[in-house]
């Protein structure tokens, strides 16, 4: 009997597990939760065939979790080729999110700013031989750990930024909302522990302990130099200990990055509020006096000066052997970077039809992002002809690690994040650099073509 109960319930198990696959199926072709959903997010923002023809190809796309439906508003990786390393995306609340660069997976997450800040920037940095993702806010400065995203230390600024940074190191120069260009630099801070001893009740007294707690990491103000006019872009630097400053009252600086001396100093007709390229010894800036300049970045002596039909507003860009620059109600002009061989310059063509900012080149040819309608382009570098254009409404921003076969970082608005490597990379011949810049407090300042004789700028220390 018992023989008989325990084979019928054996036969009846078998059969419910033959039945239930396909009643899975069927539950599945009935009901939509569990049919595979297409919400437009698992789409790349550009094609395998897209890209193709721009020289790249995806290495991975990302979709940013979006909380209380605030957009994400820049990305950026950081500039070591490879992948290693991290990606960054920032939203308009002030919150940050680390990506591993070489899969797109989510490192971390963190609050960031946390108070509605904007963002001005994000860099990443190396403070006592830690990583760190430093953010830059419109009102206080957050230190994140590079590995892990907990905060290390949060500052306020002697001097307000309204630039992007540069960093060498653990030193972070800006211009200041005050016309000053300022000197910050990391520091680890080791924090004292304190015990909580209990009065009386609802009071509590801290006393200060023996050991350490830990340590927070602090922006520390070193040194700062008072400018004539306000800073509409941001200092660059270069690899020869440089920093080429400009302002919107003409002023064009170059300055010893370590010491803060003047090395030399311009004044030109007019203001410059796009900012400048540093390549190969040579800096290039645009200015509303409608010239395109190249300065010698050793002496400041002008190499070659062009004459664009219009006020220069966008940021001339070094690909190669080309500086591009998108002259408004023009196109986008390329001319030759090495051309002290003509002092008005080597003008190679000029695109009426390519709209937007050249922000890097490969061996299919320039790539341009226009914010403003939102498309990418391709441009054959050798006659300035449009050869392919993407239209993205969507799209917020598009990013490139290089000026020459850069990868691309691009972000939409509903949290699409994709990252491109280049595939036809462009084999240039760089010039010879220029000699290194002297580290001498020699103060060198130079007029302009009129013979004005620019204001001096006036290093100061910071208040204690």
């Amino acid at each position: 009997m018992h023989t008989t109960h325990r084979f019928h319930a054996c036969l009846a198990g078998l059969c419910l597990a033959l039945t239930l696959p396909a009643m899975a199926d069927e539950g599945a072709k009935q009901s939509p939760v569990a049919a595979t959903k297409t919400d437009g997010r698992s789409e790349l923002l550009m094609s395998v065939d897209a890209l193709r023809t721009f020289g790249l190809e995806s290495a991975w796309q990302a979709t940013l979790p979006m909380v209380q439906d605030v957009q994400w508003t820049g990305a950026k990786m950081q500039a070591e080729t490879g992948d290693t390393g991290s990606v960054y995306a920032w939203d308009g609340a002030g919150a940050l999110i680390s990506l591993d660069r070489a899969s797109g997976g989510v490192r971390w997450q963190s609050a960031g700013l946390g108070d509605k800040q904007r963002v001005v920037d994000v860099l990443p940095a190396r403070v006592d031989g830690r990583d760190m993702a430093i953010m830059l806010g419109s009102l206080r400065c957050v230190v994140l750990d590079g590995k892990t995203g907990d905060v290390a230390g949060t500052s306020d600024y002697a001097e307000i930024p309204s630039t992007v940074a540069t960093m060498f190191g653990s030193e972070c120069i800006y211009g200041s909302a005050s016309r000053k260009l300022v000197w910050t630099r990391f520091e680890s801070e080791r924090v004292p522990s304190r015990t909580q001893t209990k009065i009386r009740p609802g009071v509590i007294t801290n006393v200060p302990g023996t050991t350490d707690a830990g340590s927070h990491v602090v922006l520390r103000q070193i040194r700062a130099m008072q400018m004539r006019g306000s800073f509409e872009s941001a200092p660059v630097g270069g690899a020869n200990d440089v920093l080429v400053v400009t302002t919107g009252r003409g002023e064009v600086s170059c300055v010893n990055k370590d010491s803060g001396a003047v090395l030399w100093q311009t004044k030109l007709a007019g203001g410059v509020v796009a900012t400048p390229a540093l390549s190969n010894g040579t800096v290039f800036v645009g200015s509303k006096d409608q010239y395109l300049r190249a300065f010698d970045v050793t002496g400041g002596r002008t190499l070659w000066k062009w004459f664009a039909p219009a006020e220069l507003d966008n940021p001339p860009a070094v690909c190669g052997d080309l500086v591009l620059v998108q002259v408004p109600g023009a196109g986008l002009a390329a001319l030759r970077a090495n051309a002290s061989d003509k002092p008005d310059g080597d003008l190679k063509w000029m695109s009426e039809k390519a709209v937007g900012n050249a922000i890097s080149r490969n061996a299919e040819g320039v790539l341009c992002w226009d914010a403003a309608s939102s498309t990418l382009s391709l441009i054959d570098d050798r006659t300035g002809g449009v050869r392919q254009t993407i239209h993205a409404p969507n799209m917020q921003t598009v990013w490139s690690t290089a000026p020459v076969n850069g990868d691309l970082l691009m972000l939409n608005k509903d949290g699409r994040l994709q990252r491109c490597r280049t595939v036809s990379a462009l084999a240039v011949e760089t010039r010879t650099s220029a000699a290194k810049a002297p580290k001498a407090p020699a103060k060198k300042v130079e007029g302009d073509d009129e013979g004005n004789k620019p204001a001096d700028a006036e290093a100061d220390k910071p208040d204690a």
